[in-house]
């Protein structure tokens, strides 16, 4: 099982433990978006994307690829749906995101003494702060363990996942944000 097949279970339960019925993408292969999701009263019907990633090592901040954002704001655009991004940090033990509209609104986090300005891009990925998640829930240890054995990275940032104290991100751990 690859790593985002294991977060996207994770953030499946959590959004069925929240009420919300999760439709996944029947056929096999690259698909537009994770799960679409469907209140049990179908008022409201949102898309849910999973990134399985911890946050950067060196900035409050996490993001996704470029060209997957532009993909997602179209389809927000064209069919009036939200969309939700989720992060799957093994590093924090938690899953956290927000409504894609939220997290593009213009942010300045103040950093290590430097203004850092959100949205930012960066050689084609668009990051987005940490202070403008939401947490959704926490990892069990074993979820945690999984996570990181199937992690793509260098043992030299595995060894740094517990360097999120340093970076000022305590505050997004200690419960949900409005």
């Amino acid at each position: 099982m690859q790593k985002g097949a294991v977060g996207e279970a994770i953030v499946k339960r959590h959004l069925e433990a929240r009420g919300l019925i999760v439709y996944e993408p029947a056929t096999a292969g690259r698909h537009p978006f994770d799960k679409l999701c469907s209140s049990a009263d179908k008022r409201s019907i949102v898309i849910a994307e999973v990134k399985a990633k911890p946050a950067r090592r060196f900035f409050p901040d996490t993001g996704i690829n470029l060209s997957h954002y532009t993909d997602y704001c179209t389809i927000r655009c064209h069919h009036k749906l939200r969309v939700f991004l989720y992060f799957v940090d093994e590093d924090a033990g938690k899953v956290y995101g927000n409504d894609l509209a939220e997290l593009e609104k213009p942010r300045t986090v103040t950093h290590r003494h430097k203004r850092i300005d959100y949205p930012l891009t960066q050689d084609g990925i668009i990051y987005f702060p940490l202070e403008a998640m939401r947490i959704v829930g926490c990892l069990t240890a074993h979820e945690s363990k999984r996570l990181v054995s199937l992690s793509t990275r260098s043992q030299e940032y595995a060894d740094a996942k517990n360097n999120h104290d340093g970076l000022g991100l305590g505050p997004l751990f200690e419960g949900p944000r409005g």
